[in-house]
């Protein structure tokens, strides 16, 4: 066989089996057309509405329920020793750190944790030594002024008074007895001026010396009563005087000594606090502040710290927690004493167990205006099992368990429809659908348990908003839907947002009687983005981390991250709402 013969060949071949797969392909395209014809006569003949076959349901049962909240945190000593600037500022900004403990280290008690910068005071303990010598020289003249004048009322009592005393008295008794002479004088001068052998004359100067005499007593007598009468009475005035004047002087320069010792003790003090050592044993956790009203204080060599401000943290490292923040949708579910577990980034192998030991009655205000009108607020859980190497500063993630039931009839959020502050499941009915109202409670993020309107081994629709237009729902007056938080507008009736943080609820209606007859649209989800975007994104960029997304869709966030960038756009949050995922349905996760 030539060539040409092989090349004819294997022409015919292949067109043979190109007709083939072209009569293959068309019989598949009659088969697909006769099929597709077949349902549309038997859904369209029979008077029920259009159901296909294969959707997806979901068999209602009654088994466990849980709510689970999760929460990011930080891990911390429960039982930390504070390690304080005690230095006192002296007007000044603070006090510089000359040297200062690697972070990290591990101390004992009495190990040398930081020195500040004690020159100043040093220059000032100088200073006040000599005001100290200064007051000390006048405290002990002050002292011996008062010792003097106690000794001097002490001599005239005893011993200037009694001298003088004496002196008078023994001048009493000399003039007495020159008295008592010049009258026995007088008498014999009388009895001789009598017999004329005395003169007149000198009777008369015996009379005046007798006068005389008299007199001197007198004086004398005086003298001894002015000096126990008046003179002792103001010299003791006096000399009492000078005690109290020097008592005062003593007293006041030993409080003056006395303040100059404390102040000079005190800067003593000061110096020595200069110097600071470990109280407990522990690792060195360096007291860096966060501070978006101030700057932010970082510990390190050449700081100022101030008085009472914490310069290093020693945690007890077998007292573990972590300290979260709960968004305020969820703080009115976490409870002191719930239990919960616990992953740390650094071991994520590892599930630890803890309680809840406390959450704050007021929100965190650290942040500020970074993070808009988003309310946290902290909450402190304690590991029950801490790990070896477990460091305070390591990231966690608390999943709190807020509520568990043994036995809850329920059914996946997906399946419960919002509509006029009503509830509805989709059941299949032969070949169209059967709307039941059901009562709700709790729900978590992928079931809701139901009270009232199901039973167990039922199927419901697990995509009902798709079939909404099949089905005839009670009408909804305009004003009754609300939107988030805001009064309902014309127009609205079909547009509700999740209370829990701003997801769009399904509102359930008919797409072709209730809200075409009230002239309501459908919902906008641009318009829903754009009131999400608005009143979730706390730092402003334009579009939603998986934290700023309500935590009833944050499980929907990395499959709706087209571009893989941690963050959703308008565009992607758009695609979540219209195909990428339900949005928020009912129950909403833990935040219900």
């Amino acid at each position: 066989m030539n060539e040409r013969n092989l090349v004819h060949e294997r022409r015919q071949i292949h067109g043979r089996r190109g007709a083939s797969w072209l009569g293959v392909t068309s019989v598949l395209v009659v088969i697909a057309g006769t099929a597709l014809g077949a349902g549309w006569y038997l859904t369209s003949g029979n008077g029920l509405s259009s159901a296909p076959q294969n959707v997806l349901v979901h068999t209602v049962s009654r088994k466990p329920f849980t709510n689970v909240i999760t929460v990011k945190g930080e891990v911390e000593s429960s039982s930390n020793v504070d390690v304080r600037c005690l230095v006192k500022s002296q007007n000044s900004s603070g006090t510089a750190i000359l040297w200062i403990v690697p972070e990290g280290t591990y101390v004992q008690p009495g190990d040398k944790l930081v020195e500040l910068d004690s020159s100043a005071l040093e220059s000032e303990r100088t200073a006040q030594q000599i005001v100290v010598n200064t007051s000390m020289a006048l405290l002990i003249q002050s002292k011996n002024v008062y010792e003097t004048a106690q000794i001097a009322k002490t001599e005239y009592e005893n011993g200037t008074f009694t001298q003088e005393k004496k002196t008078i008295t023994g001048e009493i008794f000399t003039a007495e007895e020159n008295l008592r002479r010049a009258e026995e004088y007088l008498i014999y001068s009388k009895e001789l001026y009598a017999k004329d052998f005395y003169t007149e004359s000198l009777l008369k100067a015996d009379e005046f010396a007798v006068d005389e005499a008299k007199n001197a007593l007198e004086l004398a007598e005086n003298k001894l009563y002015v000096l126990e009468n008046y003179t002792k009475e103001m010299m003791l005035k006096t000399l009492e005087a000078n005690i109290q004047t020097a008592k005062a002087k003593l007293d006041s320069d030993e409080k003056s000594h006395r303040l100059d010792l404390q102040r000079l003790e005190e800067i003593e003090l000061q110096i020595a606090h200069c110097v600071i050592y470990a109280e407990a044993a522990g690792q060195v956790v360096y007291a860096n502040e966060d501070d978006w009203r101030n700057d932010d204080v970082v510990i390190e060599e050449g700081t100022m710290v101030r008085e009472r401000q914490v310069i290093i943290r020693l945690p007890d490292p077998a007292k573990m927690q972590v300290k979260s923040k709960v968004h305020e949708a969820h703080v009115k579910l976490v409870q002191t004493g719930m239990s919960g577990t616990i992953r740390i980034d650094a071991f994520p192998d590892a599930t630890l167990t803890g309680t809840v030991t406390r959450v704050s009655e007021m929100p965190d205000s650290s942040g500020g205006w970074r993070r808009g009108n988003v309310r946290e607020y902290p909450t402190f859980v304690t590991i029950d099992n801490p790990l070896p190497g477990l460091r305070p500063g390591m990231s966690a993630e608390v999943n709190i368990v807020v509520e568990q039931s043994a036995d809850e009839l329920q059914v996946p959020v997906q399946a419960v429809v919002e509509h006029g502050n009503k509830y509805y499941c989709l059941l299949r009915d032969g070949a169209g659908f059967e709307t039941r109202e059901v009562l709700i409670a709790s729900s978590n993020e992928k079931f809701i348990i139901i009270r009232d309107g199901l039973r167990p081994d039922e199927k419901v629709l697990m995509s009902p908003r798709t079939y909404l237009s099949e089905v005839e729902l009670p009408a909804v007056p305009r004003q009754q839907v609300i939107v988030g938080q805001r009064d309902a507008r014309p127009g609205d009736d079909a547009d509700q947002t999740n209370s829990a943080g701003g997801a769009p609820s399904s509102v359930a209606g008919d797409a072709s009687g209730d809200n075409e007859a009230n002239g309501a649209q459908p919902p906008n989800s641009t318009d829903i983005v754009s009131s999400m975007i608005q009143e979730n994104d706390g730092d402003a960029d334009g579009k939603l981390s998986r934290e700023e997304l309500p935590a009833d869709m944050q499980d929907r966030f990395q499959d709706s991250d087209a571009d893989g960038d941690g963050f959703l756009d308008s565009r992607e949050l758009v695609a979540m709402l219209n195909g990428g995922g339900a949005p928020s349905f009912v129950g909403g996760g833990a935040g219900q």
